[in-house]
């Protein structure tokens, strides 16, 4: 210390500093120029020629890794074959394990421009279709001359003709909403309709012209298709009867003419009614019934009443005898009237050798001499008066 300060005056060397932290990296600098496209090369040399193509006819259709299946027809160097088991084309040449040669030569022909499938056999069409084929007549037919005629229209009802399955509904249609079959119809009125200018069912139960078991029906059935309601037909071993029949025990047969009225019926106890539908005997009529009537003019002993109910003696002069009657049947009713004044009506007692007698009430001649009548009928061995 000098001067007598107190403050001395000295000096330190300062410590060295840390070193200070790395500066950030600079920017990078700009992408330089590109450079000048070089020059090209020479254009190299030709190739070789390829092989020559096989022919078009033959042109093979084998293709490599490719599956066929069965029945699969394929062109391999010209020749077809036909895929007998699923395969698949990796073989060099066509293998006889799997496939076989197609046998009918030339597939394929010409008929004039245009080319035309032949096959020898069947074809699988493995669920594909034929499409875009004309109208098929004449030369262009398909399926030998027969294709299916697609003008349709509701209604129609397939039929073959002499070339053509086709449908023609003025002939044969099916209304399917009312469930009605028209023949000669398009309009069915029923379930059966048919319609032409004179219609006709005809029914043969055999071709033989001299059959004599004739079972040729119309059956009725209810809709269980079990109980027989009742049938008309030709029922018979002596090829003559015609039958109308119920098979129901309390079954009636009625025929009815204008307006439905029945006019003829006959029961389950086979009592006929004409006019009355219940009848109580086995004729019953409800009015007047008429037969034939017979002119004599001669006497004789074995008169024809066939069918006859009234005989008129008709002679002016001389008198008529009569002493039989003929092939009546039991029930029947014969009058024999006198119509002239100027003759007599004898009726004989139990004459008539060989014929059917008259019996009297007092066992004697009966003889009328002026108009009027005497009324026989038949009891199956005589005739009886019954009135005179």
């Amino acid at each position: 210390l000098e001067g007598g300060s107190s403050l001395g005056i000295f000096s330190l060397t300062g410590v060295k500093g840390e070193t200070g932290a790395t500066g950030t990296t600079g920017a990078q600098g700009t992408t330089g120029s590109t450079g000048t496209t070089g020059i090209t090369g020479t254009t190299g040399a030709t190739g070789v020629q390829g092989t020559a193509g096989i022919d078009g006819s033959a042109m093979p259709n084998w293709v490599i890794d490719y599956t066929y299946y069965l029945n699969d027809l394929v062109n391999y160097n010209g020749v077809f074959y036909v895929a007998l088991a699923e395969t698949v084309g990796n073989q060099p040449n066509i293998s006889p394990l799997y496939w076989v040669t197609f046998t009918d030569a030339g597939m394929w022909e010409t008929d004039g421009s245009e080319a035309q499938l032949k096959v020898a056999n069947e074809i699988d069409m493995q669920s594909k279709k034929i499409i875009n084929c004309v109208d098929p007549t004449t030369d262009q037919e398909v399926a030998t001359k027969k294709y299916v005629d697609t003008d349709f229209i509701a209604g129609s009802i397939l039929f073959r003709d002499a070339s053509v399955i086709m449908g023609d509904n003025t002939n044969l249609f099916w209304d399917n909403t009312n469930k009605r079959l028209g023949i000669g119809t398009d309009s069915p009125q029923k379930d059966l309709h048919i319609q032409s200018t004179v219609p006709t069912i005809r029914m043969s139960d055999s071709n033989a012209a001299t059959d004599q078991a004739v079972a040729t029906l119309i059956e009725f059935y209810r809709a269980n298709n079990t109980n027989r309601v009742g049938f008309l037909g030709m029922e018979s071993s002596g090829n003559d009867n015609l039958r109308i029949a119920t098979d129901y025990a309390a079954g009636q047969i009625k025929l009815g003419t204008g307006n439905n009225v029945t006019a003829l019926t006959i029961d389950n106890s086979q009592n006929v009614g004409i006019g009355v539908s219940d009848p109580h005997s086995k004729l019953e009529v409800n009015g007047a019934i008429s037969s034939s009537q017979a002119t004599i003019t001669a006497n004789t002993d074995a008169l024809n009443v066939a069918g006859v109910n009234s005989v008129l003696c008709a002679t002016t002069n001389n008198s008529i005898t009569i002493g039989g009657l003929a092939n009546g049947v039991t029930g029947q009713i014969v009058r024999l009237i006198k119509i002239h004044v100027n003759n007599n009506l004898i009726i004989e007692h139990g004459e008539g050798s060989g014929t059917q007698k008259i019996i009297t009430p007092n066992q004697a001649d009966i003889t009328l001499t002026t108009y009027g009548g005497i009324t026989l009928e038949y009891d199956g061995a005589f005739w009886m008066v019954v009135s005179e």
